[in-house]
Order: structure tokens, then sequence, then C-alpha cells
């Protein structure tokens, strides 16, 4: 295994960065045939409630409208920050897959600040690290079939690289605040960020943390007021709102979703109470923990907080993979071998494999097996659990001793 992660290493950064551009433009024509042709599109079908959102936009109308059958749905309501919908116009006004384009595009922009701030750190495996990014399955076809998760992405490598390679913690803020408002989960990053800021405690390093919070705060509350402006409070709850009381009871990774099934059907006389009402406990104390233990790797802090985030959260769909995955690259030249992180990585994947079988089972097959898919639910976070401690181990004090 080491030599054939050896071999990827060898292969240099500019064919890897061409090499995802050909892949990307061959499945987003690829997409457009089997989207026309086959009975099960490529397409994601979030892409076509960000297009529907574009043109109630360019029609002069609110993207939270539900102009259509398809945004009025319940489960496929446009829920995003309408910035997106606005990146999205071109979609109406040049063709469909400009959103494709422009996201694939944002993977490879990705790339470009990953391998800068590798470089800058003088690391190892700058290739590997590059390859696991640009030619991860769950990260190029997540923006090939529509999903915008490359945004949110580009704008944490942003983060990293204006803090540690440019040490400019304006531009830093200024990305961070946009990322918090477009898709609010990167707030969980805040403590290793500030304890990175906070340096070795001298007074112009805390008067730098206040700076960044100033700033991160402005655009946050600049572009809220705005989007407010337009839509009102339609866009809180939309945006917002909606994510916090969010109940979920269909089938999803999360170990959640079973028993918030049971306490809304009122299985069992109504005893089943609604752990999900609970479910920002953990995630909360969780992620302060890992965010303080490796407060001194801000992108593995990051990592670990993400991956715990993700793994504990009350609602997990496939495109939440992206939150984590694409920042571990950062950790790949931090470990003696990545022979052990492969392997759980591998575990990891058979543990969804084992869940899809179970949710197509359930889904496409009609049969009685929610309870399977809710174990495998649970397996699947052990896998995640089994990730983050081998992040860990890989990238701990006593490794760093090693």
């Amino acid at each position: 295994m080491d030599a054939t992660l050896d071999y990827i290493g060898q292969v240099p950064p500019r064919s890897l960065i061409l090499a995802a551009v050909f892949l990307r433009l061959i499945l987003i024509a690829v997409a457009e045939v089997q989207d026309y042709l086959a009975e099960m599109p490529y397409t994601d079908v979030d892409y076509q409630v960000f297009t529907d959102a574009a043109e109630s936009i360019a029609l002069g109308l609110s993207p939270y409208e539900g102009r259509t059958a398809l945004l009025a749905a319940e489960a496929t309501r446009y829920r995003y920050t309408p910035l997106l919908a606005f990146l999205l116009l071109p979609n109406v006004w040049l063709h469909k897959a400009w959103g494709k384009l422009l996201f694939s595009g944002l993977d490879v922009a990705a790339a470009c600040l990953l391998q800068g701030i590798l470089q800058h750190k003088r690391s190892k495996r700058i290739s590997l690290s590059l390859a696991l990014w640009l030619f991860n399955p769950f990260c190029f076809t997540i923006s090939t079939r529509g999903s915008g998760e490359s945004v949110v992405v580009l704008l944490i490598y942003a983060v990293i690289y204006f803090l540690e390679v440019r040490k400019n913690w304006p531009l830093a803020a200024l990305c961070y605040g946009i990322a918090v408002h477009w898709r609010i989960y990167p707030i969980v990053n805040a403590l290793p960020i500030a304890l990175f800021l906070l340096g070795f405690g001298r007074a112009r390093d805390f008067l730098q943390l206040v700076g960044f919070g100033c700033v991160t705060a402005a655009v946050l509350l600049g572009l809220g007021l705005a989007c407010y402006k337009l839509y009102g409070h339609e866009f809180i709850e939309c945006s917002y709102l909606h994510h916090s009381s969010r109940r979920d009871p269909q089938h999803n990774f999360s170990v959640y979703f079973y028993p918030v099934a049971l306490h809304l059907e009122g299985t069992f006389n109504g005893m089943v109470p609604d752990l999900a009402r609970f479910a920002a406990v953990p995630q909360i104390l969780l992620c302060a923990w890992l965010g303080f233990a490796a407060r001194d790797e801000l992108p593995v802090a990051m990592l670990l907080q993400t991956l715990a985030f993700v793994a504990t959260n009350k609602v997990l769909t496939a495109q939440y993979f992206v939150w984590w995955l694409c920042l571990v690259p950062f950790v790949l030249p931090k470990l003696e071998s990545c022979s052990r992180l492969t392997r759980c990585m591998l575990v990891w994947m058979a543990a969804e494999v084992h869940w899809l079988l179970w949710a197509y089972l359930l889904e496409f097959r009609q049969l009685p097996v929610r309870p399977a898919v809710w174990v495998a639910s649970c397996l699947f976070l052990l896998a995640h659990i089994n990730v983050l401690c081998e992040v860990r181990r890989g990238t701990g004090p006593k490794a760093h001793a090693a």
C-alpha cells in the first residue's frame, strides 16, 4: 500500500491539477447525456433546487417562495443563503451546466491554495495530498453533480492560507465570515482559530484576535442584514432557524434518525424521548475539547472538530462528508506512514456501503429493515470515530515526540 501511495506522490502537482480539470469536464458532459437518456439522473436534485431558486430571483421573486412544485415540496425546499442563488443566475442566462463548471473550478482553486499552504510549510507528500482532494470520489462527484460544498471548502482553505502563509488576519476574517454565513458549520472552528491568533499570549496577539472577531462579526452582520432586507424573516427561517429545529425521521446516516422517527410516530406509547433535541450538547463539548487538545496545529484541529461535528450531527447526508474530507490532505504530510489512516478510511467506506445496502432494501424494495438501517448507522458512527482516533494518534504529541 505504501508503494502505491509513494507512486502517486511522485506525480507532479501540475499534472494532477490538469488531470483533475479534465476528469471534471468529462463528468459534466456525461451528466448532460445521462440526465437526458437515463431513468436515474446523474445530477443531484439539490442542483435543480438551486436552479429554480435562481430562476425565481431572475423573475424578481424570492428564492424561498416555492414558485415550482419542486421548490414548494418541504423535503426539497431551498434552504441556503440567497447568495448561492445569485451565484447561479448564469444557469438561467447562459446554460444550466454553469453551476457545475463553477463548483468544479472552485475544487481546482482550492487545490491550488492547498498546494501553496503545503509548500510554505515545506511539507512532504504534497502530490499525495493534492490527489486525495482532487480525485476523492466523494469530492469530484459532489461538485459535478451540482452540490455547492466546494464554495465553503475554498473559503476554509483561504482562511488557513491567509493565517498561516500570508499572515493576513483581516482577509482570513473576511473569508471566515463569508464561510459561516454560507454554511454555519465552520463556526465550530472558532476556538482553534482564536488559539492560533493568540500565539504566545502577547498583547498584540490579543488585539489581533479582537480585530479578527470584529471583522468576522461585521461580515456576518452585513451579509445577514442585506439578505434580510431583501427577503425578510423567510431568509432567517430557511437559512438558519430551520437547521436548529430540524427533525428528520427519514433514514439517513445519522444515529438519531430512528429515535426521531419513533418519537414522532409515538411508538412504545410515546416513551421514546426526542433525543435530537440534545444533539448539540455532545457536539459542542466534543468539538471544544478537540479544538483545544489539537491547538498546536490549526488544520488538524479543524479536521478533528469538523469530523466530530459531522459524525454526531442529528441529520447526516453524503454531502456533509466533504466538510471533513477536504481537511484530511493537511494531515498526510504529518504522518510517519499513511497506511494506518488509509486502512481506517477503507473501513469507513465499507461501513458506508454497508449502510447503503440496507437503505436500498428499505427505500427501493420496501422491506421492513429500518432497524437494520439504524444499526448500520451506529456502525458508521464507529467508523467515523475510528478515523478520528487515528488522526489524533498520528498527529498528537506522542506522534511528534516519536
